[in-house]
């Protein structure tokens, strides 16, 4: 009586399909991390635009209009354990058929951090650069 079981070569096949699998399941885990932590720095990046921006539309217009057409030099900011520097400008509203009084304002808050990509070759993290912009606009009156 002859007892069945499984080839090596069927051993090694199943061993080397199982292998593959595994492989790139902890790949897509990886990229999926990396995205998940670069979605969370974007969105922690915008709550300090946004924070930023109105921090700065509360200032009575007087002083705004005053500091038209300077961009101040970037301050720093922290949030949820990240450093950001942001940086803003005033400037009159263009064109300026538009606003031809020069008294309605473009607000732009300029957001940079650090952002860490994706596990690199050798399995190490690397770090970029990152930024976003928001503009709103400010007249005499109120925001708009």
């Amino acid at each position: 009586m002859r007892l069945r079981g499984f080839s090596l070569a069927e051993t090694i096949i199943a061993i080397s399909v199982l292998a593959i699998l595994v492989m790139t399941l902890g790949g897509l885990i990886a990229t999926g991390l990396a995205s998940s932590d670069k979605g969370e720095e974007g969105i922690t990046a915008v709550h300090v635009a946004e924070s930023e921006m109105s921090r700065w539309k509360s200032r009575p217009y007087s002083e705004l209009f005053a500091l038209s057409g300077q961009t101040l030099p970037p301050e720093p900011r922290s949030s949820d354990g990240r450093e950001h520097r942001c940086a803003v400008t005033v400037k009159p509203l263009m064109p300026v058929n538009l606003n031809p009084s020069g008294r309605v304002l473009c607000l732009t808050v300029k957001v940079e951090w650090v952002e860490s990509t994706a596990l690199g070759s050798g399995g190490t993290r690397t770090e970029r650069p990152a930024s976003l912009v928001l503009e709103s606009v400010v007249g005499p009156g109120a925001s708009l």
